[in-house]
C-alpha cells in the first residue's frame, strides 16, 4: 500500500539514523522506499508536506509533533505491514504517522469527486484490502503496537465508511 510516513526525532542525527532504518528495511524487503528526505523544524510551519497530496488532517497532525528543533523522516513508501517500520522506528525513539494515498480523494475539488464514481469504488477496495491486513496485523500483535494498530484501524474502518457515503451520492 502506497503510504507516506513521516517519523519525528528529537534530533536529526536520530533522523538520519531512522533514514538507514528505512534503507535497511528495504534491503530485507520488508518494505520499498519510493523516497525520503530528512528535515528540521524551526519556527515556521512544517510547509513541506503539499496539502494537495496529504490533506490537512495529516499534516496538522504532523505539525503536532513536529515542534520546532525536531527532526523528521519524511518518506513515500509501500508497506503491507506497520510492525516493521513501527519496531525500528520506536526503537531509535521516533514516532511513526503515516497518511495511506487512498485518503487522496477526500482532498480534491468537488468537480472532481462528481467525475470520479470509479475511483471512489477502487479506493474503497483498497481501504478494504488495507483494513483487512490491519485486522489481521491486530490480532498477531501484543501491547503498545496493538494499541497503534487498533487506533490506526479505527480511522481505516471511519474513512472506508466515508467512502461508502461518498459512492452512495456520486453521479
Amino acid at each position: 500500500m502506497d503510504k507516506m510516513i513521516v517519523v519525528v526525532f528529537d534530533g536529526e542525527n536520530q533522523a538520519r539514523e531512522g533514514t538507514k532504518a528505512l534503507r535497511e528495511l528495504h534491503d530485507e524487503g520488508s518494505i520499498s522506499v519510493l523516497s525520503s528526505a530528512v528535515v528540521t523544524r524551526d519556527n515556521s510551519e512544517a510547509a513541506f508536506l503539499n496539502v494537495a497530496e496529504v490533506g490537512a488532517d495529516f499534516i496538522g497532525d504532523v505539525n503536532k509533533a513536529l515542534t520546532s528543533g525536531k527532526s523528521a523522516v519524511v518518506a513515500e513508501v509501500n508497506e503491507e505491514w506497520v510492525t516493521p517500520v513501527d519496531t525500528r522506528m520506536h526503537k531509535l525513539g521516533g514516532t511513526v504517522l503515516r497518511h495511506v494515498r487512498w485518503e487522496n480523494i477526500d482532498n480534491r475539488n468537488q468537480p472532481d469527486i462528481a467525475a470520479s464514481k470509479h475511483e471512489l469504488e477502487a479506493a474503497k477496495g483498497q481501504a478494504e484490502a488495507q483494513v483487512r491486513s490491519m485486522e489481521t496485523q491486530a490480532e498477531q500483535a501484543s501491547g503498545e503496537t496493538k494499541s497503534r494498530i487498533e487506533s490506526r484501524l479505527q480511522k481505516a474502518k471511519a474513512w472506508l465508511k466515508r467512502l461508502d457515503d461518498k459512492i452512495k451520492h456520486a453521479a
